[in-house]
């Protein structure tokens, strides 16, 4: 190769790392890190090695009233402060929050954040949320009612 291919070849890498590094992340991109913190009942601090931010789980609603919301936040505590985890960003929402998956992982199984509240009858599918695939949120559902179990378990008579 000519030295004038080879400064060539250079240059038009050095572009396209510039062009292409600088960008924003998309959805589908994922990171490994650590749970920090509790947020709300459906929102985690992140942290990994370039940094820390918040995250809105995705497909997951959570019942407004006092009691969802502390069963939600206790469960997040308990289930994935301070533990390893995957982050997949979905994207944001019009809030501008980071929106995404959070996985953990447990004797060789990977765990799905949202999947497991749902499960766990703490929270519900979102309405408007069509990102999970072969129907993981409503089997959890399907499993949560089954059970008797969070928003499903029978209320006492007033």
């Amino acid at each position: 190769m000519s030295r004038y291919r080879e400064s060539s070849f250079a240059f038009v890498l050095a572009a396209l790392i510039v062009a292409f590094g600088g960008l924003p992340a998309v959805a589908g991109d994922a990171t490994y890190g650590t749970v920090t913190a509790v947020k709300s009942a459906n929102v985690l601090a992140f942290r990994h090695d370039a940094g820390a931010f918040d995250v809105l789980l995705a497909g997951v609603d959570v019942p407004k009233n006092r009691e969802a919301l502390q069963n939600s936040r206790r469960f997040l505590d308990e289930t994935a402060v301070g533990r390893r985890a995957q982050f997949r960003l979905d994207g944001r929402n019009a809030q501008g929050q980071l929106v995404g998956k959070v996985y953990l992982s447990e004797g060789g199984r990977v765990r799905d954040l949202g999947v497991e509240m749902v499960r766990a009858g703490i929270a519900m599918p979102a309405r408007d949320y069509r990102g999970y695939k072969y129907g993981e949120l409503d089997s959890a559902v399907a499993e949560a009612r089954a059970k008797r179990m969070g928003l499903w378990k029978p209320r006492p008579n007033r």
